[in-house]
């Protein structure tokens, strides 16, 4: 979860849905993008873009799809954008720079959980998407990119409904593997993987 960062959040309109039924709260968090730079290495954190953090709240806990989407202040734009004419000017390859400053990124899929998933995990105190205010995290950043695949090709429904199975996965079927890296690989094992609900999409 982001420190201090200025969040918007939007609750999205119910659907004909298991959401829709009650079952599930959808909630889009967006956090603002900074530029905390600092010649004090103690204050120095950095810059970063826009945050979008899509949560499905249930009774047993949350699951998030976190996106680092890129967008970043004008002037630290400004800067990118100077940076890669200069390096194209000076014929150096530019398209690992497009990729890192531009393109969006599946930063994360994991769950909040309000109980320990497994002996020893550590609670996270400030967390809005429990009751109490503290959860039990964990995520992938590797898992993640699937599910941006089916938002790129499906938009919110698709990826609304992994969510939901994504939950289902981790809080209900599969309660003896909390990590999300396990869950998925057990999902795309038995075929379930995100997308492959629509015709075409693998």
């Amino acid at each position: 979860m982001s420190a201090n960062n200025a969040k918007d959040r939007i609750d999205t309109p119910e659907s004909e849905t298991a959401a829709a039924r009650g079952r599930f709260e959808r909630v889009v968090d967006v956090a603002a993008a900074f530029d905390r730079r600092s010649h004090n290495p103690a204050q120095n954190y950095g810059i970063h873009g826009v945050e979008m953090r899509f949560v499905l709240k249930g009774e047993k806990g949350a699951v998030q799809f976190l996106i680092f989407t890129n967008w970043h202040l004008p002037h630290v734009e400004e800067e990118h954008r100077r940076l890669v004419e200069r390096k194209a000017i000076q014929h150096e390859p530019v398209s690992i720079w497009l990729e890192s400053l531009y393109r969006p990124m599946a930063a994360d899929i994991g769950y909040h959980s309000p109980e320990p998933r497994y002996e020893g995990q550590e609670p996270i105190m400030d967390c809005p998407y429990v009751p109490g205010g503290h959860c039990y995290y964990n995520g992938s950043s590797l898992a993640a990119q699937r599910f941006y695949d089916v938002m790129l090709r499906e938009g919110g429904d698709g990826l609304w409904r992994e969510l939901e199975a994504y939950y289902l996965a981790v809080f209900e079927t599969e309660p003896e593997n909390p990590d999300p890296h396990i869950a998925e690989g057990n999902r795309e094992a038995r075929g379930a993987t995100p997308g492959s609900q629509k015709e075409g999409v693998e």
